[in-house]
């Protein structure tokens, strides 16, 4: 056993150099007994692999994250794009940190050009981006997959335990990576939105014996044992996905380019059609999620909202961004466009449209584009396929929403085909 988990990591250990790729093990792994231990067969599959190369960044997480979890991740990631052989995995650190470290490129675009711009053996399509959080008892894994063409990124969020699940998680966003490649959804005008980091601020609530209160600032927040501090915003994470399951959006996370770019994007720049601002507002008691909405053309701040948390747990920040996102695409669709899912509910499952998660146990202020629309349930990683369960609800948005199940759904489906 412990010679297995040894080969495992020696076969995790891939990092590459987009400027000059280097043979990963060319002296083996010293074991405890100091015997070198060989390993090739990852590192011969890389150095003959020509496949559409993908740039990864650096993974990262909030604090509460051990870099044993972000490590295992990043080499989980960097092996199974390998051994799909359909992509390979580049490394560009050293090339970024020369060019952007002392002269930040002025937006992420700028970036994406460059890179697309070099000249390299193997044609570059996409920049992966690894971010991990913790909040609960659960950890959240979002894969953001830019395109150097068309700048936006796919992006896949998984939920996961601990360490021991973390190759099954990464294979199931590797075969969603693939499937929704393969299989783009067709759809009609989506805004193009970038999402700023959102700022943190905490505060304590401080109690005086005549009765008056105040809220003071303080470093960090604790909620069930999970420290919270100004560098942990998931909450731009969280709302730019809920607002990318619409299909309504596409969303750009500035933030994941923060080491080599600033943000300026200006009034003229036709890459971008508005900017998402949040300030997270947590306190030991009740806290306030507030979300700005400008847009780029004008610089005018077209929507300005705030809604009140009044117990913090990750399912009441994604069920507010929900509600969020409804008053935001309220804003910049015409009511023709679009319709609300009906309230779904699959204790214990997942569910996944359009080949992406959009939730768990129960949806809610979900809106979707006017037309037929099919929600699977499953897992928390895969669409389950057995008949033990409602697989399916196929869903109607037009004059009003209506809801189908499984095999009813696939009859109205085909009526009105016809």
């Amino acid at each position: 056993m412990a010679s297995a988990m040894k080969t495992t990591v020696v076969l995790l250990l891939v990092f590459f150099s987009l400027s000059a790729p280097v043979t990963l093990f060319p002296k083996g792994l010293l074991q405890k007994d100091k015997e070198p231990i060989t390993v090739t067969h990852l590192q011969d599959r890389y150095d003959t692999l020509e496949a559409p190369a993908v740039v990864m960044l650096s993974a990262s997480g909030t604090s509460a994250v051990s870099t044993d979890i972000v490590t295992q991740i990043e080499k989980e990631l960097l092996k199974q794009l390998v051994n799909s052989g359909r992509y390979k995995p580049v490394k560009m650190q050293r090339w970024l940190l020369t060019t952007y470290d002392n002269n930040k490129a002025n937006n992420p675009f700028s970036i994406m050009n460059a890179i697309k711009d070099e000249q390299y053996i193997y044609p570059l399509h996409y920049i992966g981006k690894p971010y991990v959080f913790y909040s609960g008892s659960h950890y959240y894994f979002v894969f953001y997959i830019y395109s150097l063409d068309t700048y936006y990124p796919l992006i896949i969020l998984r939920q996961f335990t601990s360490l021991d699940t973390i190759e099954d998680m990464i294979a199931s966003c590797m075969e969603e990576f693939y499937i929704r490649l393969s299989n783009p959804v067709l759809g009609g005008i989506r805004r193009r939105v970038v999402i700023d980091d959102f700022s943190m601020e905490f505060l304590r609530l401080v109690r005086h014996s005549s009765g008056e209160f105040d809220f003071i600032t303080a470093p960090f927040i604790e909620y069930k044992g999970v420290t919270l501090r100004d560098e942990d915003d998931f909450f731009s994470r969280v709302m730019g996905y809920v607002l990318a399951a619409t299909n309504l959006f596409q969303v750009f996370h500035v933030g994941d380019f923060k080491e080599f770019s600033n943000a300026s994007i200006g009034g003229a720049s036709n890459l971008a059609d508005y900017r998402i601002q949040g300030r997270v507002q947590l306190s030991d008691y009740e806290s306030v999620l507030y979300v700005n909405v400008i847009e780029i053309r004008s610089g005018a701040r077209i929507l300005s909202l705030r809604y009140p948390l009044l117990s913090y747990s990750f399912d009441e920040v994604w069920n507010i961004y929900r509600r969020i996102s409804v008053q935001i695409i309220d804003k910049l669709f015409d009511s023709e466009m679009y319709g609300m899912v009906p309230p779904l509910k699959s204790p214990g499952r997942s569910f996944f449209a359009n080949n992406m998660f959009i939730g768990w146990n129960g949806l809610e202020n979900l809106v979707f584009a006017k037309g037929l629309h099919v929600i699977y349930t499953g897992t928390p990683y895969r669409i389950e396929r057995s008949r033990k369960f409602v697989n399916s609800f196929h869903v109607l948005l037009d004059n009003e929403s209506m809801v189908y199940t499984d095999l009813e759904g696939r009859h109205v489906w085909n009526l009105l085909g016809k």
